[in-house]
């Protein structure tokens, strides 16, 4: 009799890679929008993250908090959002 090995993870599932694109595009739209902001809108979708998985798929993106973003966001790219 021989024993089977089960493959087993660690940690929690990786968020699919719909959802984390979904994030990176709400941050490129909206650069004052943190981390809340993106967690609310997900929420109004039916997907339900915690602020700091939104804060580590931006990061895992390279892309940077909102107060930074906001520092290196353009003229027109603000009026578009206002």
């Amino acid at each position: 009799m021989g024993f089977q090995r089960v493959a087993q993870t660690v940690g929690r599932p990786r968020t699919k890679q719909e959802i984390a694109d979904l994030i990176v595009w709400i941050a490129k739209k909206n650069p004052m929008g943190g981390y809340t902001h993106i967690e609310g809108a997900l929420q109004n979708l039916g997907i339900t993250l915690c602020d700091t998985m939104v804060k580590n798929i931006l990061r895992e993106h390279g892309i940077e908090p909102a107060p930074d973003r906001q520092r290196k966001t353009r003229w027109n790219t603000f009026l578009k959002a206002h």
